[in-house]
């Protein structure tokens, strides 16, 4: 065989060979073209830890409030707002005239109380004909003396309106005498400086003008004092009028009272009032010597804390009862969370709680549900209204964590509000819905690789997982099918991927 001819056959062969291979593979690929390629999960046990989110804040538990038991006048603060302060330090100090005040009002009403005590016993003395003769007679006199005290100022203002009558003509004359000597001046003045006039007769002339000025302001010194003399008897007339008016009241009183004790059912009434009054100003003497005995010079810190609340300012008057200022108390605060009503069925005391926040940085904090409010509480932002429970939480290590937190802090939490371990798993994406009768299923990868589409009921469920009954533990099922899938197909598993979820949550 020649050499021409085999390499013929050579190259024939390899031309045979590869129309092989290309069919075989477009043989293959046909094959492969009817299956769907999908991904695999595997049905696996594990633990489920279920959990809601919750917004929060730390609250403080109870302050105490700092009142001031009767009024007073601040004098000076020397605390303000978040200033921590230890017990026994100065919060406020109060005017020490407020003291001043109490006990001269003490005073007073015990002069009263004296004053209706002796009015009260003098009623109950019988009137006296002589007593009788007596006030009537002091009645008219102090009427007389304040007729006398009239006239007597009537007389008084007409002798000075007369005196400043006289002074007024004077004045008058006086300045045009003054007019007429400063004119002579003048007119010397002009001839002397131009030699017409001798030196004698320009002091005479000088002389007249200031004896004719001196003698005015004399004048008007005296019209001052005749005025200051009216306006002295003025006063001096208000003074005694109203000395004598009072007199008057007192006697009117006298005389009413005696005339009354004639009068057996007058008296009675009388004495009645007496008795009403001196009842009267013994419970104000006894309210006085009451605010006297709770009346403090200043306020100190009844305990270690944090000022929160300041409600007055220095040289303020603050009425009995006003709250001064809360303090409080170190520590004493609590975790409160917000939780929307939809969970209010799924928390309970006693769940675990993981705190965290902007303010605690990278740090998370173990907690549990310690106590849960039995009424909502309703917040509106905006149009959006929404109803909450609220919840307190206790930390578990809170001699450590308790450091971390301030009042008013806000805080983030996760609380765990069930945890199932040891069951059956799968993804929540591998289950699919159907619209008309809203069951599960999911499709099971058998052995052959052809799907059964399964029917299953759903549980519990975390971030990706959730509790499934109806598979068995080792199943292989199509991992996020689509609808087009369909029992009995073939497919092609691309991944068969097998999760090991060990702790998970919602």
């Amino acid at each position: 065989m020649s050499k021409k001819k085999i390499t013929f056959i050579a190259i024939f062969t390899i031309i045979i060979l590869s129309i092989i291979f290309i069919l075989v593979k477009n043989i293959k690929n046909h094959k492969n073209s009817n299956e769907i390629s999908v991904k695999a999960d595997t049905v696996s046990r594990g633990t489920i830890v279920k959990t809601i989110s919750a917004k929060g804040e730390v609250k403080l538990l109870k302050n105490d409030v700092i009142h001031v038991d009767i009024d007073s006048d601040i004098e000076s603060i020397p605390v303000k707002n978040n200033d921590f302060v230890k017990k026994g330090d100065l919060l406020i100090k109060f005017k020490h005239s407020n003291k001043e005040k109490l006990e001269r009002n003490l005073k007073d009403a015990e002069l009263e109380l004296k004053s209706s005590e002796v009015s009260l016993e003098d009623s109950k003395i019988p009137a006296d004909k002589v007593d009788l003769k007596d006030a009537e007679t002091t009645l008219i006199k102090t009427k007389q003396s304040i007729e006398d005290i009239n006239t007597k100022l009537q007389n008084d203002l007409k002798e000075i309106e007369i005196n400043l009558e006289q002074v007024n003509s004077n004045i008058s004359k006086q300045k045009r005498i003054v007019k007429d000597a400063q004119d002579d001046f003048n007119d010397i003045q002009v001839l002397y400086n131009s030699g017409g006039a001798s030196q004698k007769e320009f002091d005479r002339i000088t002389t007249n003008l200031k004896n004719s000025q001196d003698s005015l302001d004399i004048l008007e010194s005296q019209k001052k004092q005749i005025e200051q003399n009216k306006k002295f008897t003025l006063e001096n007339y208000t003074s005694n009028k109203k000395q004598e008016e009072e007199n008057l009241e007192l006697a009117k009183t006298r005389y009413n009272d005696l005339i009354n004790k004639l009068n057996k059912r007058e008296t009675k009434n009388n004495i009645e009032e007496q008795e009403i009054t001196v009842k009267r100003n013994q419970l104000k003497v006894q309210q006085l010597k009451d605010d006297l005995s709770k009346f403090k010079e200043a306020i100190y810190s009844p305990v270690d804390g944090t000022v929160v609340s300041l409600n007055v300012k220095e040289g303020e008057l603050v009425l009995e009862g006003t709250s001064l200022m809360e303090i409080a108390k170190s520590k004493d605060y609590v975790i409160k969370l917000h939780v929307n009503e939809r969970y209010a069925n799924e928390i309970a005391v006693g769940q675990k709680v993981d705190i965290e926040g902007t303010s605690l940085g990278k740090a998370v904090l173990k907690g549990k549900i310690s106590k849960i409010d039995d009424i909502a509480t309703t917040s509106t932002s905006g149009t959006v209204v929404e109803r909450t429970i609220d919840a307190e939480v206790t930390l578990l290590n809170e001699k450590e964590d308790i450091n971390l937190l301030k009042p008013g802090f806000s805080i983030d939490s996760t609380i765990t509000t069930k945890t199932k371990e040891n069951v059956l798993i799968i993804p929540i994406l591998s289950s699919l819905s159907e619209e008309s009768n809203n069951k599960n299923y999911v499709y099971i990868i058998k052995s052959d690789n052809t799907l059964e589409k399964r029917y299953v009921e759903l549980g519990d469920y975390s971030d990706m997982y959730v509790e499934v009954t109806g598979l068995n533990e080792g199943d292989k099922i199509v991992s996020e099918p689509s609808t087009d899938l369909q029992n009995g197909i073939k497919v092609n598993i691309i991944s068969n991927e097998n999760s090991d979820p060990a702790n998970l949550k919602e």
